[in-house]
């Protein structure tokens, strides 16, 4: 029984992550865009290497493995190349949603990008002063905050 509380925790976080992933990869086709207005090159290894040494200092912070985020993010970068040669290829796709319809999808998209964006960083900002007030990371932090909701449970 326990095993399965925890596994929804981790199916609960696997959605977020999954859904994560679906809104950074949507800006990609506009990134694509850009850079063939601009005649710029679709590949930037500059800006990869900054970003993995941003992983790697972003994993060391938090407690997590560097070489995990760092896979993550090659796997997060390689399927955005293809996504923007399939873009210089085909352009954007087109879309048939109402009107009405698609203004109701943007308005909660809309308020979905500024929890994540806004709300959901200044949160996570906040957790990680509070474990480093503590002298340990947000993932040790994460762990506690897991483990007492178990014991909890279990009580």
């Amino acid at each position: 029984m326990e095993l399965d509380k925890v596994r929804n925790q981790l199916d609960y976080y696997d959605n977020i992550i999954q859904n994560m992933l679906t809104l950074r990869l949507s800006v990609i086709p506009i990134v694509a865009d850009i850079k063939k207005r601009n005649n710029l090159s679709i590949v930037h290894k500059d800006r990869e290497k900054a970003m993995y040494s941003k992983m790697e200092k972003i994993a060391l912070e938090n407690g997590i493995s560097a070489n995990l985020l760092c896979d993550v993010y090659k796997n997060v970068i390689s399927e955005a190349i293809k996504l923007e040669y399939i873009f210089l290829d085909d352009g954007y796709r087109k879309f048939t949603l109402k009107d009405k319809d698609m203004n109701d999808a943007l308005k909660s998209m809309e308020k979905i990008d500024t929890v994540i964006c806004n709300d959901l960083s200044k949160e996570v900002q906040k957790l990680k002063d509070i474990a480093k007030s503590y002298n340990i990371t947000l993932y040790d932090l994460a762990l506690i905050y897991h483990k007492n909701i178990l014991d909890e449970k279990e009580k």
